[in-house]
């Protein structure tokens, strides 16, 4: 007679629970997607949202671009979290307790808010107006980020966070900006913002308060 395979024998019942989780977690309806992101500190966020208002209405900034309500840096993108992957996901690990790693895991500063200057802007794709800034310290939040959920089951994560310079989006385009309307946003919006913080006496840096955002209906757009 062949030797019998040995195999670990699960107690009685073990299987069938674990197959009635997977059924639920696949009929369940998805999860809400979320981003994780940093917001910038409330103090900047109205000097700036003000002065871009004020561009606007001198007609620096085109009429067509929205600005939003709130900024902030964005340490993993809301798409990376589509209701399918989360979905995944819930099947083998609790979200809650995601959540609670990735704040664990995630170094944040003990004393100081990060900080980031900003380097230049740019209109993404003719539409997103962005500022590009750039920070040793949440890049380095940015990586834990991308290493728990890679823990978890999500890959790629650094590949795709490589391809994105941290940016601030302050607002979003009905139409594609001519390439004379980008090129003078991209000039006047940091000239203009580095001014106002030497005349608010302001270190010319963005502060971003150090507790990770993940909610998905937080209102990011102006009303």
């Amino acid at each position: 007679m062949g030797r019998r395979a040995n195999r670990q024998t699960l107690p009685r019942g073990v299987d069938r629970q674990s197959d009635q989780e997977v059924r639920h977690s696949h009929m369940s309806p998805f999860p809400k997607s979320f981003g994780i992101r940093l917001l910038l500190v409330e103090s900047q966020c109205v000097l700036i949202l003000n002065r871009l208002a004020e561009l606007q209405a001198q007609e620096d900034i085109p009429e067509s671009v929205k600005l939003r309500k709130s900024l902030h840096v964005v340490l993993l993108p809301r798409r990376v979290f589509s209701g399918q992957v989360l979905k995944g996901l819930a099947t083998g690990y609790n979200l809650r307790g995601l959540q609670n790693r990735l704040e664990r895991t995630v170094p944040t500063p003990i004393q100081e808010k990060p900080t980031a200057t900003i380097k230049q802007a740019s209109v993404y794709r003719g539409r997103t107006a962005n500022l590009i800034v750039d920070s040793p310290e949440i890049e380095a939040m940015r990586s834990a980020v991308s290493n728990t959920m890679e823990s978890v089951g999500l890959r790629g994560l650094h590949r795709a966070a490589g391809e994105k310079r941290l940016h601030v989006s302050w607002g979003d385009s009905k139409r594609s900006l001519t390439p004379t309307e980008q090129r003078h946003v991209e000039h006047i919006v940091p000239e203009e913002i580095s001014e106002l913080f030497v005349v608010e006496g302001i270190e010319p840096v963005l502060t971003f308060e150090p507790d990770m955002q993940y909610n998905p209906d937080l209102d990011l757009w102006a009303r």
